[in-house]
């Protein structure tokens, strides 16, 4: 798992036979941009420019946009490109994937 914060990877356990396969997708999930001032508001519209013109589907309520279904490469793109304006959140996964328990 990545975390954008720290810039860090958290790798997951596996048994042998638990390791599942990595499908094309890889990993794939929502983004959350969150606006913390008003006067941020523009860094949102471009945000969701940037977005919709890589093809993603977003949706825009209020402080927040929302993207859907965003790959790994897109999202590390997005908070590059915005993380100085804008509060990202990102939770991505491996479709179908289910973390073992610890």
């Amino acid at each position: 798992m990545y975390d954008c914060q720290t810039d860090t990877y958290t790798e997951f356990q596996y048994g042998q036979t638990d390791r599942p396969a990595i499908k094309p997708g890889g990993l794939r999930g929502p983004l959350e941009a969150i606006s913390p001032e008003p006067a941020q508001q523009s860094a949102l519209v471009r945000l969701l420019a940037h977005a919709s013109a890589l093809g993603y589907e977003c949706r825009h309520h209020g402080d927040r946009v929302r993207v859907l279904d965003v790959c790994l490469e897109h999202a590390l793109q997005l908070d590059a490109a915005f993380g100085a304006e804008l509060a990202i959140r990102c939770e991505l996964r491996i479709d179908g994937f289910v973390p073992l328990p610890s």
